[in-house]
């Protein structure tokens, strides 16, 4: 694979992770029943409808299927069931401050090492403006999660997704 074909595969695979962040939060926001997670969803998935965008805006991506990351679709599975669990938003707050966000950062934090300086520079820039994104996401999901009490009802959940981010092959990152 050429330097511009891997820096068009890591922006496209970073898009797609955005994408399924974006597209469930923002589809799903509305059924939670605090104001605050309410909130604080709605202004998430619009942060990541951002950097949606900004990594679709650097051009067309020709990666094909066998570049998709292997974990693709288990960001829906693990918010999607978040949401069916809990209608109050704090194991979806859980879930993205604890399996999803920190996994994402580590991706980012790995793209120079995947892309050329020179031909990458972009989807580098880019990647470090995501990574301060999903930080001061991060911050203030933790936040209110913290005010949203009963932390006992994220244990079994907690496992869940973490064994289906695993078995995806998300060990540690996307």
């Amino acid at each position: 694979m050429s330097t511009i074909e891997q820096t068009e595969a890591v922006a496209h695979r970073l898009e797609s992770l955005c994408n399924e962040i974006y597209a469930t939060l923002g589809e799903r926001h509305i059924s939670v029943t605090n104001n605050q997670a309410t909130i604080a969803l709605h202004v998430m998935a619009r942060e990541f409808g951002e950097l949606t965008e900004s990594f679709r805006d650097l051009g067309p991506h020709r990666a094909n299927a066998e570049n998709a990351p292997s974990s693709a679709g288990v960001i829906v599975k693990v918010l999607n069931d978040a949401f069916d669990t809990d209608e109050s938003g704090a194991i979806v707050l859980y879930a993205m401050c604890v399996e999803i966000i920190p996994r994402f950062m580590i991706s980012l934090r790995d793209v120079p090492e995947l892309v050329n300086a020179q031909s990458g520079a972009r989807v580098i820039d880019r990647a470090r403006r995501a990574s301060a994104v999903a930080m001061s996401q991060l911050h203030v999901a933790s936040e209110l999660l913290r005010t949203l009490g009963n932390q006992e009802i994220l244990t079994d959940p907690a496992a869940r997704y973490d064994q289906w981010l695993r078995d995806a092959g998300a060990d540690e990152r996307f």
